[in-house]
């Protein structure tokens, strides 16, 4: 796939979006069948047919994909979506108020984000918008691997990139995140730490409310980090139920 970038404006893609990667795997594993049929349209013994069927196949994805502007459009608005289900899950999150993984007081919340759970939402929710997309559908089995591979390369970038995270819809921010914290949940450690604002009159956009939002921030950050390393592996898997409770 061609390289995402996140800016603070949001999210753009550079380059050609089909990943041959994928193709190939989603050729040897689910295209069976079109290989079969595309094969018996082409005058060739059975070897250089299938050779054949797949040079088409793959001409008609890498068509279908990088050759259709509206596609990459509905690609990049799906995937620029990923800032709007962070803020989403840390005010679930945070109107729970799990114990130690929450600091907030009346006006604000600072939560922890496990990467897993934010990262398999997001690609259930990139795949669902376009799975069904008439450049893909015909594809059987394609559009829910090179979808949830596109997710899953948005967010590496997005939680890898440090130094510039956007603002999250003028009512949160990321104020850190944690590389490698072991939640072992969806088979991925580290978290999000992502300050919110508890009421939308709140929203940042405003210069005293962003004043007292980035004071809140700092005053929480450190201590938040010291209770949620002393938590022993009980406690993170307590924590862990009671998060996933949260989304079923």
């Amino acid at each position: 796939m061609g390289i995402v970038r996140w800016t603070a404006k949001g999210l753009k893609i550079t380059g050609e979006i089909l990943d041959s990667e994928n193709v190939e795997k989603w050729l040897e594993s689910q295209a069976r069948k079109l290989l079969e049929d595309k094969a018996k349209q082409l005058p060739a013994k059975w070897f250089a047919g299938q050779v054949r069927a797949r040079r088409w196949l793959r001409k008609e994805v890498a068509q279908a994909i990088d050759g259709s502007p509206a596609f990459r459009a509905a690609l990049e608005e799906s995937l620029a979506k990923l800032p709007e289900l962070l803020l989403e899950i840390a005010l679930k999150i945070s109107s729970a108020k799990p114990p130690k993984i929450v600091a907030d007081n009346s006006r604000y919340a600072l939560v922890v984000c496990p990467r897993g759970l934010v990262r398999q939402l997001y690609c259930i929710r990139v795949v669902d918008s376009l799975k069904n997309a008439a450049t893909l559908s015909r594809f059987t089995g394609l559009p829910e691997m090179f979808l949830a591979r596109c997710a899953q390369l948005s967010e590496d970038s997005y939680f890898l990139d440090k130094k510039r995270l956007p603002t999250l819809e003028k009512r949160g921010a990321i104020a850190d995140i944690d590389d490698d914290y072991p939640w072992k949940l969806f088979d991925e450690n580290g978290h999000y730490y992502v300050g919110v604002t508890r009421y939308s009159s709140d929203a940042l956009s405003d210069k005293k409310a962003k004043q007292n939002f980035d004071s809140f921030i700092e005053n929480n950050l450190e201590p938040l980090k010291i209770t949620i390393g002393a938590l022993s592996v009980p406690e993170i898997e307590d924590s862990r139920g009671k998060i996933m409770a949260l989304f079923p």
